[in-house]
């Protein structure tokens, strides 16, 4: 994902993969935007979706990237 409309401040950052690896609760197999957040955010709204990151452990396991599916996981699995 390129950074074409990005002030030139902005075009200075690199995305860190190896960072966002580390943070990343995705358990969606084989997923290209693994550790590319931006990437992730941008594929998943343009799904009318939020990243699996979002999700508690059990919500991030129904694999339902949908806002009902994280209304009903904020309700049921956290406190």
């Amino acid at each position: 994902m390129s950074c074409e409309n990005c002030a030139p401040a902005a075009q200075e950052r690199i995305c860190r993969k190896d960072k966002n690896e580390k943070g990343c609760t995705c358990t969606e197999f084989g997923c290209k935007q693994h550790g590319y957040c931006c990437e992730c955010i941008a594929k998943h709204r343009g799904r009318g979706q939020l990243p699996g990151c979002l999700f508690t452990e059990i919500g991030e396991a129904w694999h339902d990237r949908s806002l009902e599916a994280f209304l009903r996981d904020v309700q049921e699995n956290r406190q």
